[in-house]
């Protein structure tokens, strides 16, 4: 509230209890009324004054109005018709980013279906990759494992190729694996390894001694990285490919 609007109506109020005193003092004093009538005259007095106030500041409104100080013979301009100039250039600004941004939209959603096929690429080179290495490794390990055993192999190299460790494990002692040999197990290691990569080569080590817990129970995994690619002694499964620089 307007502080001279706060004075204005402070003083009206104490101008109407002036005023009922007044009338209160006339009411029983001058003219030798009783108290009561009194009371009833000061409340009448101050109602009657709080009236005259709200209909003093009604005509006070309606004064100040801006409809009453517009001209009689102008006519109010439609809405539609009273937009400025800069408000419809700003409407059209609006219009153009909206245009803009939806065009980003769809070049990002352009952009972005390239990259979805080439993960898509990815994944189907992946799926080559990893059937390539079963085929590769199950030839190597047909002569030496049991027909049962195919299967945990392959779930091996499975796990393997998404960067698990074996769920499955080949717990056989080397007696029972028709004439393989430690370093063809090393050979296996690094075959896997060679086509694959899902993991470092010391990380390989650790996923044979848990795929062959029998074989491979008393070798560390140091000797295992270290004679992973000998190619001297006594084994069948020949290595892919040597590396100069080894990991």
């Amino acid at each position: 509230m307007h502080i001279l609007e706060i004075i204005a109506k402070g003083t009206y109020i104490i101008f109407s209890i002036c005023a009922g005193c007044a009338t209160y003092i006339y009411i029983t004093v001058g003219i030798g009324g009783d108290t009561f009538i009194g009371i009833c005259f000061f409340a009448i007095t101050c109602i009657f004054a709080m009236l005259l106030y709200k209909v003093w500041q009604w005509i006070c409104y309606v004064s100040s109005s801006p409809a009453n100080s517009q001209p009689a013979h102008v006519h109010p301009v439609p809405f539609q018709k009273r937009i400025s100039h800069g408000a419809v250039q700003h409407q059209e600004n609006d219009i153009e980013n909206s245009l803009t941004a939806e065009c980003g939209v769809c070049t990002v959603q352009e952009e972005a279906k390239p990259e979805e096929k080439s993960a898509s690429d990815r994944s189907i080179q992946n799926e080559i990759a990893i059937k390539n290495a079963k085929d590769k490794v199950s030839k190597d390990f047909v002569r030496f494992l049991p027909e049962e055993e195919m299967d945990t192999l392959l779930c091996i190299i499975d796990d393997y190729a998404h960067k698990r460790m074996p769920t499955n494990s080949i717990d056989l002692p080397l007696s029972q694996l028709n004439g393989m040999t430690i370093i063809d197990l090393y050979h296996f290691g690094w075959n896997i390894w060679f086509l694959l990569k899902p993991m470092r080569r010391r990380t390989t080590c650790h996923f044979l001694k848990k795929a062959f817990p029998s074989v491979l129970r008393e070798i560390s995994e140091n000797t295992i990285y270290a004679k992973m690619t000998i190619d001297y002694g006594a084994f069948s499964i020949k290595l892919i490919e040597k590396e100069e620089n080894r990991r």
